[in-house]
């Protein structure tokens, strides 16, 4: 199982919003996946996580080696399409 972290300005809205598409982006997929949000000044690049999935108004506040970032932040099919290419980058 993958641990997917969503991480926004504050760690209540849109990372919450993220965190939903990413659920949704999963199961399309067919893939399983543990996915938790928090803010960017929460965040830590040492935490034990697969991936993490920004926005990208803030992608350059978040550093990780294999970060996601998003365009439209609602757009599963965008989000399905990122994790798709990462998981085949990623191994594990």
């Amino acid at each position: 199982m993958y641990k997917f972290m969503s991480v926004c300005g504050s760690g209540l809205a849109s990372s919450f919003l993220i965190e939903e598409t990413i659920q949704a982006a999963l199961k399309q997929l067919n893939t399983e996946g543990e996915v938790s949000h928090t803010s960017v000044g929460s965040f830590a690049p040492d935490w034990d996580l697969d991936f993490v999935i920004v926005g990208n108004d803030i992608t350059d506040s978040v550093e990780f080696p294999r970060k996601i970032t998003l365009d439209n932040l609602f757009d599963v099919e965008e989000c399905k399409q990122k994790i798709s290419q990462a998981l085949t980058n990623y191994k594990k």
